[in-house]
């Protein structure tokens, strides 16, 4: 099992942005403020909540690398965050969740209407902030984030509780189309927006796609590789993760590590799993089978060198319009950091 590894890279990043990052906190806080005390205890369940800001850190690293402003940073900052945030309040309920980072979740407090209701107002006021830029292309990399991970999870939810082993729609292609639209999205559009605020701005660059999708494609790689980083942690025991042990399995989800072991599966694991997997009593009373299955298949090991793989795709993305040694040397050193999680 991979040891404890902090991400150095993130906390040096943190601390490069602090003042930054403050006034992130405060405008997210700002922003929410209304006169209605229901909605003020929904989302300040989720402000009061422990949050490493991956989003706007990585905003705010964009803008600086395209030279764009320190106010559109903070801005396209909270944005993303924003819709990270509603994303939760909706998946928390979707996926009955009553601990995130430690903390009674919004559902688990006030219940499944308000946590819902909650994550619309938090969209409604991204996208309140995503009209004040004045760009129509962040306004597009934003409402097509916010639909790739909605039906991300429409997809994911497609995949719970099916009724025949032949028919589980699980397979790489199908966990990349999920990862991609839950996670890379967002991440892909928290990238790209600064460049494209910036050509909104100057538009003697309006013309360099190649720098929006270099930009775009280093903010999906790393997204999925979060993404993959976070399945292989659900069935560790080591402080990095944010969650309680095996939750996704708990809750009947084919992560990347299931799908090696599905992989590797012989006729009569292949009838065992079908029998059990999507049964929950009977899922989670043979959570020692499962465990020694993803021994057995190296599914974690496997998991690990596919996440390694994006962080790599993250980096090589970079080079096809920066000179990473000098102006991308953060980004890639923010993937590279990410993969070291997992040694």
């Amino acid at each position: 099992m991979p040891q404890p590894h902090h991400s150095t890279v993130l906390a040096q990043l943190t601390e490069k942005f602090a003042p930054q990052l403050s006034l992130v906190r405060r405008a997210l806080t700002t922003h929410l403020s209304t006169e209605d005390p229901l909605i003020t205890e929904a989302v300040g369940s989720l402000l009061s909540a422990e949050s490493k800001y991956v989003r706007p850190v990585l905003s705010l690293v964009c803008s600086e690398l395209v030279d764009d402003s320190t106010d559109h940073s903070i801005l396209l900052g909270v944005i993303s965050e924003y819709i990270h945030m509603a994303s939760l309040l909706h998946d928390d309920v979707v996926d009955h969740t009553s601990v995130r980072r430690g903390q009674p979740t919004c559902r688990a407090q006030f219940g499944n209407a308000r946590a819902v209701l909650a994550g619309d107002y938090v969209y409604a006021r991204a996208c309140e902030l995503i009209a004040t830029t004045g760009s129509v292309a962040v306004l597009k990399l934003y409402a097509e984030a916010i639909r790739l991970m909605s039906a991300g999870e429409v997809m994911q939810l497609a995949d719970l509780h099916t009724p025949q082993i032949d028919h589980t729609p699980m397979d790489l292609t199908r966990y990349q189309q999920i990862i991609r639209a839950k996670t890379g999205a967002l991440m892909a559009a928290t990238a790209a927006a600064p460049y494209e605020l910036k050509a909104m701005k100057s538009p003697e660059i309006s013309t360099h796609t190649a720098t929006v999708k270099s930009l775009y494609d280093y903010g999906m790689y790393l997204g999925m590789a979060y993404q993959v980083v976070d399945d292989i942690l659900d069935y560790s025991t080591t402080t990095q993760s944010t969650k309680p042990p095996w939750q996704d399995f708990n809750e009947g989800k084919l992560t990347l590590p299931m799908y090696y072991c599905l992989r590797g599966f012989d006729a009569a694991e292949q009838e065992f799993f079908q029998q059990t997997f999507f049964d929950t009593p009977r899922r989670l009373e043979a959570q020692a089978w499962y465990a020694s299955q993803l021994h057995k298949h190296r599914a974690l090991q496997h998991s690990r060198a596919y996440a390694t793989e994006l962080t790599d795709h993250a980096s090589a993305a970079l080079e096809n319009a920066f000179d990473v040694p000098h102006h991308g040397k953060q980004l890639r050193d923010l993937a590279l950091d990410l993969a070291a999680r997992l040694r």
